[in-house]
């Protein structure tokens, strides 16, 4: 059998992984009508205030037009703001208006439990060695996609 069909291959094991990280992030989020993937903006909106969306994408490991369409989402929902940039008037920047700080403020609480309970399924050494081979795992990636 080819490896990337087999249940235990490497790249099944991380997708299976990251879809159940992500489904486990919705069931905590459901409450705040939010999703994970909006969450995850929010998130750099919060950390980047003043940003433009070229950067939110680049940091966000998401391409443009994913990054929009959740601003968008998130826009309506009444979290974020765009405002045109002083120095080029077709640049947006973006920030999160008072109900987008309460609600990072809100769900950066549960979504830390969320983490505490997920990072004590391995005990500090396998923590340690997961993420030292994930970030070999996409430096790699990275270099190889980029050719």
């Amino acid at each position: 059998m080819h490896e990337i069909l087999d249940d235990n291959s490497t790249v099944r094991l991380l997708t299976r992984s990251s879809n159940l990280l992500k489904k486990k992030l919705a069931v905590d989020l459901v409450d705040f009508d939010i999703s994970p993937e909006q969450w995850a903006i929010l998130t750099r909106v919060h950390g980047m205030e003043g940003s433009n969306q070229k950067n939110l994408a680049e940091t966000s490991s998401k391409d443009r037009a994913a990054v929009t369409r959740i601003l968008n989402i998130l826009e309506d929902k009444g979290l974020v703001e765009r405002k045109h940039s002083s120095y080029d008037k077709r640049e947006f920047l973006i920030y999160l208006t008072s109900d987008g700080h309460k609600m990072y403020k809100e769900t950066s609480e549960i979504i830390s439990e969320s983490l505490e309970e997920i990072n004590s399924i391995l005990d500090s050494a396998e923590l340690k060695n997961m993420r030292q081979s994930l970030i070999k795992l996409i430096s790699n990636l990275e270099d190889l996609t980029e050719k």
